[in-house]
């Protein structure tokens, strides 16, 4: 099972931050007009790179834990609760990171939603469904 968590949150994780890199890719092209694709590559990156520790450190050592300990709380039969109950989680980090600092902060916001979004969804698919699917002889 820690396997598939530790799966899980990686994945996660990844599409939290290819959902984060389109945003400001799509942010950064309408501040600059695009020539280079290298430029825009770079830009791209700096606007993400303030956030990507934090980020990092949010989803490992706070998020996925309560993740966990959401989803195995949750016993629904039906899948959709699965994504939309970790949604909320992304919500009240960033509230609080609002409320902490004073000001939103959109960069994170755009991680933790996609992130938290995928986690549920692995997790109904991978570890749900998949330890009620009988294991493959070999």
């Amino acid at each position: 099972m820690l396997k598939r968590i530790v799966s899980i949150s990686l994945s996660s994780f990844v599409a939290g931050a290819t959902v984060q890199f389109m945003v400001f890719g799509l942010y950064v092209s309408a501040l600059v007009v695009p020539q280079n694709f290298s430029v825009w590559f770079l830009l791209t990156l700096y606007a993400i790179s303030e956030t990507v520790l934090l980020c990092t450190g949010l989803h490992f050592v706070c998020a996925v834990p309560l993740y966990s300990l959401i989803l195995r709380n949750l016993r629904r039969d039906e899948r959709r609760y699965y994504p939309l109950c970790t949604l909320p989680v992304g919500i009240l980090f960033a509230a609080g990171l609002t409320w902490m600092t004073g000001e939103f902060d959109e960069r994170i916001f755009t991680f933790l939603l996609p992130a938290g979004l995928i986690f549920g969804i692995l997790w109904w698919n991978r570890i749900e469904v998949g330890s009620d699917a009988t294991p493959r002889t070999p």
